[in-house]
């Protein structure tokens, strides 16, 4: 199956609750107005983020917790103990939160959203459940479980869950890196009947949704659960996505993954995985190296890249506006499911923690949008979706002049119709030669025009086919070249 080019992330109660007039939205009542705008930047997918049945346990922990405290005041200043709701990664079933209309509000939803061929994305979140979800009851053997013991080694990892029999210590999930999530209990993979529990529910989704994006989705991998909890169990993802797709063919997965297991996922049946090296080293180095794109085309569709998502601080906060710019045209140019946040395109700056259901209110930053929405119109064309990619390499425009490592190229091609992506990511000029790979016969002539800006430049075609473009680029500077050959005049004969 092909991935989704654009996806749009949105976050489903804040926007809901904007929607409405004083009162949420239901997914039923979404106006038309919205879809159409989503078809109009050019997304193919929409990934409601939250949707699922909420956990009090979880909105009560949410609402204690000393340090969600202080994230929600640099958020929201004025924030309330109703603006905070329970997780959406810690969720009590997969059914969906009668505030936003229920299981049959998100049918007409995703109905709507086939029409104009727009895929929509939910969350799947296989390591965890919320503290109070019926299955703690009904099947405390699908959870890890411990002893007093382990409660008073570590109470931070532990809670008691009221079981058939008696209370039982259970385990809060965890990233064996970070403490542990007080807000879910860990599900036992080494559960064979866990493991068949979990595959049920990804049936059942194919019913509902075009595809999931799988949260942390490398701690169900045998070696990382091992790791963690002490046992080895079967692998859960071959078996999984390999029946998924008996009844859904077309069914996208989508996984958050990180310590380089992007490519463990992959060899998994993953569609596409997150490649968050890209926007780390953009943010720590102010730069990318040529090397990393150096792949081919079909690797890069397996690549979620972003600037910014529910996780992460907003761009427009850690960069400004000519690197924003910069960064923006090189990665979503890149042929990979690009991932773009509710807010990105208008240049908002708080990132909201994703247990408030109200937002600070923001004042949209004109300039971010307009360059959003010309840049989104551009990769919206044919030459974008459909064409064939290639990485390019720019050369010393001369000796002793190594500012063509800043300059990074990119080129599409279909049907004979070129795009070319070029950016400087450095603070000062930069120069190169690069070839476009154009065949332009002698008496022909390059038009090419920068679609972010007004600069055109005409260039003799077999002077450009032998030698190249040559390109003398401002700091930050991005370009998107389409091309035009024609005659010259003095090639006309009659």
């Amino acid at each position: 199956m092909n991935p989704p080019q654009f996806v749009l992330e949105i976050n489903t109660c804040v926007w809901l609750r904007n929607g409405g007039d004083g009162h949420p939205l239901s997914l039923a009542d979404v106006p038309e107005s919205c879809l159409e705008s989503w078809v109009e930047q050019g997304y193919d997918a929409v990934w409601l983020m939250g949707v699922w049945l909420p956990s009090e346990t979880s909105r009560r922990i949410a609402r204690e917790h000393p340090g969600l405290r202080e994230d929600y005041s640099r958020a929201l200043p004025d924030w309330r103990e109703e603006d905070v709701g329970g997780s959406p990664f810690a969720i009590r079933g997969y059914s969906v939160n009668p505030e936003w209309g229920g299981d049959a509000a998100l049918a007409h939803f995703r109905a709507r959203l086939a029409k104009k061929q727009i895929r929509l994305i939910l969350d799947f979140i296989p390591n965890h459940t919320a503290c109070d979800h019926p299955w703690l009851t009904a099947h405390p053997d699908w959870y890890i479980t411990g002893t007093e013991a382990d409660m008073v080694s570590d109470p931070t990892r532990w809670f008691w869950a009221n079981g058939v029999l008696s209370p039982r210590a259970v385990a809060h999930g965890r990233d064996p890196n970070f403490p542990a999530w007080t807000d879910t209990a860990q599900l036992d993979y080494f559960n064979p009947a866990l493991q068949e529990a979990m595959r049920a529910e990804l049936a059942r989704l194919t019913q509902i949704c075009d595809g999931v994006r799988c949260d942390m989705a490398m701690l169900e991998v045998a070696s990382v659960f091992e790791r963690v909890w002490g046992r080895k169990p079967a692998e859960f993802w071959p078996r999984a996505i390999v029946e998924t797709r008996k009844l859904a063919p077309d069914f996208f997965f989508m996984a958050e993954v990180y310590w380089g297991m992007e490519e463990t996922l992959l060899e998994m049946g993953f569609d596409a995985v997150y490649d968050k090296a890209v926007l780390d080293q953009a943010l720590a180095k102010r730069t990318l190296a040529r090397e990393m794109f150096d792949i081919p085309a079909a690797a890069h569709r397996c690549e979620v890249r972003f600037l910014e998502n529910h996780d992460e601080p907003r761009i427009a906060s850690r960069m400004d506006l000519p690197l924003h710019r910069a960064f923006a045209v090189w990665i979503l140019g890149l042929p990979s499911t690009r991932l773009l946040y509710q807010g990105q395109t208008e240049g908002f700056q708080r990132r909201l923690p994703v247990q408030l259901r109200r937002e600070f209110p923001e004042s949209t930053d004109e300039t971010v949008h307009t360059f959003y929405h010309a840049l989104l119109k551009i990769l919206k064309q044919p030459v974008i979706r459909g064409g064939r990619w290639q990485l390019l390499n720019p050369r010393a425009a001369w000796t002793g002049n190594e500012s063509h490592h800043r300059i990074l190229g990119q080129c599409y091609e279909l049907d004979g119709e070129y795009l070319f992506i070029f950016v400087n990511l450095a603070d000062s000029r930069s120069q190169c030669w690069v070839h476009l790979g154009l065949s332009s016969p002698a008496g022909t002539e390059v038009e090419l025009r920068d679609l972010l800006s007004d600069k055109r430049f005409n260039r003799d075609g077999i002077a450009l086919m032998l030698r190249g473009l040559y390109l003398d680029m401002e700091p930050w500077e991005a370009q998107i070249f389409d091309c035009k050959i024609s005659k010259t005049q003095g090639d006309v004969t009659g």
